[in-house]
């Protein structure tokens, strides 16, 4: 059976429905599948007819829904909280064991045109969802009610069956992600919901479920930005960034009010890849990242670690990688003030990956000694050369000059006693990092800045020469083939 949300013209509200009978087929069946198509979605479930989804959506109502307190509701005031429980003084209510499923979710149904219909789902045989109220901010914050204090568009919300309600409110607890953001005195509510771009098996709903199970309800300190929460909170839990990684997903934040829950502080909608391969590529990424949390949050970092994941533009990922290294240096410190740099291999990674930097030039031994000078005076509270490093030019000579101005220094603490440890590089290594700058000027001073704001990674060691009778050997064996 396939059945189609109603396509009310709100992506988030449309993926919520799809995830609610997603998880009646998983309740029913075991099985369920999600399709996404142009402004709707399909939900594939192995049965034959919609039967035993009726019974799967009356066993959640009582369940699940039936309490006035048991779940957290964003979007409606606790005055207005009774209005919505799945059962009243009766039991359960009958819409949710009279549901016709199939009618109610096939293609005849659906909208299409929600300004003209005073139910936003089209299901005009079905009761409002909590009575008059109609949808709440929990299901769609872009319908309804206005979002903003002082921008009224319109003084009355769009009507919800209690249906489609019941699904979205079974998607926010099954699958959205809640989170609490701030002081604990002035704290906000963070709902991320994931869109799926592309499709998703059983496998993962249930993977998705467990998962929401985990990390919903977790604090992140700070009042971070709502552009800057996916990446925060992929970084917070590594197990839900393996799981969009897999598949094509979008994420798309809320934050609430904490004055008064029906009022909202920002939206935010960002691809989720970019951010869920970032994270699971190496845990030196997620450990990089998780520096940036914590009680007081490096917000400028994190903008400009979010800017470098996901810009379109090659020579903008790379801008913001500079800037994100060097922020990240200057705000992540130890208790005496002492820079806390990069993981060599989260600045490899944001190199070979992000900035499409060629492993030649990271790798290159001239070019990781020269940054190893550089990584002495970053160590040492000294920006100034990597800076100046940061902001060449090619057609000016700022490159050169700044290299022979910090070797000369570096020369000069090499001959005091206290500082023997300083790092000089040879004239043939430096001369080496000129002549690749000369041809891939961008790349070297990348990799300079990248890499000397980076701990130090050690240097390979030369390959050993092969012994005369393994060379030997090798000439027989390529002599035997040629013939």
């Amino acid at each position: 059976m396939i059945l189609y949300t109603p396509c009310t013209g709100f992506v988030d509200l449309e993926a919520k429905i799809a995830y609610g009978l997603a998880r009646l087929g998983i309740e029913a069946t075991g099985e369920a599948q999600i399709v996404p198509r142009q402004g709707f979605f399909e939900v594939h479930v192995p049965c034959d007819t919609d039967e035993p989804l009726r019974r799967a959506l009356y066993t959640l109502a009582s369940r699940m829904l039936a309490a006035e307190h048991v779940f957290f509701l964003p979007g409606i005031q606790p005055r207005y909280r009774k209005q919505f429980p799945a059962a009243d003084g009766h039991g359960v209510k009958p819409v949710y064991q009279e549901a016709q499923l199939a009618q109610l979710y096939h293609p005849a149904a659906m909208t299409g045109k929600v300004a003209f219909r005073s139910m936003m789902c089209g299901h005009e045989q079905v009761e409002p969802y909590g009575g008059k109220t109609g949808l709440i901010l929990a299901t769609s914050p872009h319908a309804g009610m206005p979002t903003k204090r002082d921008s009224v568009h319109s003084g009355t919300n769009l009507k919800l069956c209690t249906v489609c309600g019941a699904l979205a409110v079974l998607a926010l607890h099954s699958v959205c992600f809640q989170l609490a953001l701030g002081p604990r005195t002035e704290r906000r509510t963070a709902v991320l919901t994931p869109l799926p771009l592309d499709e998703v098996d059983g496998h993962l709903l249930l993977a998705l479920h467990a998962a929401q199970g985990s990390a919903s309800g977790t604090w992140l300190s700070g009042h971070l930005p709502a552009t800057s929460i996916p990446l925060a909170f992929l970084a917070r839990f590594p197990h839900v960034a393996d799981l969009m990684a897999e598949a094509e997903f979008a994420l798309h934040c809320v934050i609430f009010d904490p004055s008064a829950r029906d009022r909202i502080c920002g939206t935010q909608y960002a691809g989720a890849r970019p951010f869920a391969r970032f994270i699971s590529a190496s845990s030196f990424n997620v450990a990089c990242m998780q520096r940036l949390l914590g009680t007081n949050p490096k917000i400028e970092t994190l903008v400009q670690a979010e800017r470098m994941l996901t810009s379109a533009a090659l020579h903008a990922r790379r801008g913001h990688a500079s800037s994100f290294a060097r922020a990240y240096a200057k705000e992540v410190q130890t208790p005496d003030k002492k820079p806390i740099l990069l993981y060599a291999r989260t600045a490899e990674h944001i190199l070979e990956e992000v900035c499409m930097i060629p492993k030649e030039i990271v790798h290159n031994p001239s070019v990781r000694s020269v940054a190893s000078t550089i990584r002495y005076f970053v160590r040492n509270g000294n920006y100034g050369y990597v800076d100046s490093i940061r902001n060449a030019r090619k057609e000016t000579h700022r490159l050169e000059e700044t290299l022979a101005a910090m070797l000369r220094e570096a020369q000069t603490r090499s001959r005091a006693e206290s500082e023997a440890m300083v790092w000089i590089p040879t004239e043939d290594e430096v001369s080496e990092v000129i002549s690749l700058a000369n041809e891939q000027f961008d790349e070297v001073k990348l990799a300079l800045a990248l890499l000397g704001l980076s701990r130090f990674a050690g240097r390979a060691e030369p390959e050993a020469e092969a012994a005369p009778e393994e060379i030997l050997e090798e000439e027989i064996a390529s002599e035997e083939e040629g013939e």
